[in-house]
């Protein structure tokens, strides 16, 4: 489903640098009056590889509590292991700031990235926040939003895939 319908404490989205929101992060801005749009204009979220920032989410416009900000850095340099990265930083954020539930997007899915590779580095990096961020075990339920039912089909055949594998179970050890 879509983003700005979940049902989570915090919801995340990925920004480039010098990129104006667009699809899921788009939404969420008009939901929060312009906010997400003014905080890069202001240059108060530079949206740079790893970098988070949390807002606040105004009363009333999303079930959310928090909105956090996970910079994808410039659009033209984004790399096929940076959703890993940002994912694992997401986690070590919500963890320190015990949030235990949040929902996603697959991070950078915009760039041209397959969505299967997308969501590989996605569980790669959220398995590694919770290994190496959240020992105390904070982060409890993820949920990535898809509204395209194509993309969606893809996340599903491509978890299952990375699931049965075992490869994930690896993600922690692997730097």
């Amino acid at each position: 489903g879509s983003i700005v319908e979940a049902n989570a404490r915090a919801l995340v989205l990925g920004v480039f640098q010098n990129v104006d929101p667009a699809g899921p992060a788009a939404a969420i801005d008009t939901a929060l009056g312009g906010a997400i749009r003014e905080l890069s204009l202001r240059r108060m979220f530079a949206a740079q590889l790893g970098q988070v920032f949390v807002m606040p989410a105004a009363r009333g416009a999303l079930l959310a509590e928090f909105v956090l900000l996970a910079g994808l850095g410039e659009f033209d340099e984004f790399g096929a292991e940076a959703p890993a990265l940002v994912a694992e930083n997401v986690v070590r954020t919500l963890a320190l700031a015990q949030v235990e539930d949040f929902a996603t997007v697959l991070l950078g899915a915009g760039s041209g990235l397959p969505v299967a590779m997308a969501a590989e580095q996605l569980l790669r990096g959220l398995v590694a926040g919770v290994l190496h961020a959240d020992p105390g075990r904070v982060v409890r339920r993820v949920s990535i939003c898809e509204i395209d039912a194509r993309k969606y089909a893809a996340l599903l055949r491509a978890t299952r895939r990375l699931a049965a594998s075992g490869r994930i179970q690896h993600a922690g050890t692997q730097h």
